[in-house]
Order: C-alpha cells, then sequence, then structure tokens
C-alpha cells in the first residue's frame, strides 16, 4: 500500500473524529466562559467541566499519537511537487496542528481545575 493511499484511509476515518473535537472544544470553551461569570457554581459543575475537557484532551491526544507514525513518514523526503507531495504536505500541516488543538483543550482543563466556587 502506498503512503498516499494509507494517508487517504487514515484520513477518512479520523477525519470527522478531528472536526467534531474541534467544534467541542470550541462549545467547551463558551461553556467555560459562563461558569466563569456564573454566580451559582458549584463543585458538580466544576469538575464536570474538568473531565470533559481533560477528556477531549486526551482522546486528541491518542488520535495524534495513533498517526504519528504516519506523519513522519509522510514528512520524510517531503516535497510538494513530488508525487503525492501535496497530499503529504497538507497532512503533516494539519497534522502539526493538532498540536494546538490539545494545547488549547488541555488549557481548557487547566482553567476549569482553577475556577473559584462562591462564597
Amino acid at each position: 500500500m502506498s503512503l498516499s493511499s494509507e494517508i487517504g484511509d487514515f484520513g477518512s476515518l479520523v477525519g470527522l473524529l478531528l472536526a467534531l473535537a474541534t467544534l467541542l472544544t470550541a462549545n467547551r470553551a463558551s461553556v467555560l466562559a459562563k461558569l466563569d461569570e456564573a454566580s451559582d457554581l458549584d463543585r458538580h459543575d466544576k469538575w464536570r467541566e474538568v473531565i470533559l475537557d481533560a477528556g477531549l484532551a486526551t482522546i486528541t491526544t491518542l488520535v495524534f499519537l495513533a498517526g504519528l507514525p504516519l506523519a513522519i513518514r509522510a514528512a520524510g523526503g517531503l516535497h510538494p511537487l513530488a508525487h503525492g507531495g501535496p497530499l503529504r504536505s497538507v497532512f503533516v500541516l494539519a497534522w502539526a496542528l493538532l498540536i494546538a488543538l490539545v494545547g488549547w483543550q488541555v488549557r481548557l482543563a487547566v482553567a476549569a481545575a482553577q475556577l473559584k466556587l462562591p462564597g
């Protein structure tokens, strides 16, 4: 199986998952902002948010690690004009962006853990 075929197969497998993870992360950021302003925040709300944010970060990290060997192989000998080069280039760049997504998710989990309970 060619590297381009592997990238295509892997991309179709995880593409929707990562799109959903990004949307859920944006949703969690919105909820966290509301919780930060809430006057009736309780421990349950706080720790539910920590668990959801940490869970998203964990899942995204596992997907990143699962595809990392493929991304490393795609980055080897990377040339955008070579056969399959554009596909490989976009895959490597997209894979690098996952680091930022995990960072965002971890930051949300830390911020949720630091929420101050009223009173």
